[in-house]
């Protein structure tokens, strides 16, 4: 089950998957990849923030922070991490 108690669709994950498919080298690659990414987290119901993320040569990170709108500060948190973003000449990165 999944946010909401909705049941998880192959036909909405595979359009997520090919949303989400391809490089993202440059800013505009990078910022797109977070606005998709902000808005299905946004469409499933959750408030979202940014926070400035790690530094790589000329390039900071942009850390997206979803938070449940029935959650509670002093409440049990769950911490998941990925990267949105490539890099040219690396395998899988």
């Amino acid at each position: 089950m999944g946010v909401h108690g909705s049941r998880v669709s192959a036909r909405r994950l595979a359009r997520t998957v090919q949303r989400l498919a391809g490089q993202r080298y440059s800013e505009a690659e990078r910022e797109s990849a977070r606005r998709a990414v902000a808005e299905m987290l946004a469409d499933a119901g959750w408030q979202l923030a940014t926070a400035p993320g790690g530094t790589m040569g000329e390039r900071t990170g942009i850390n997206l922070i979803a938070r449940h709108p029935d959650g509670r500060e002093d409440g049990p948190r769950i911490v998941i991490g990925a990267h949105i973003d490539t890099c040219a000449d690396t395998p899988g990165c």
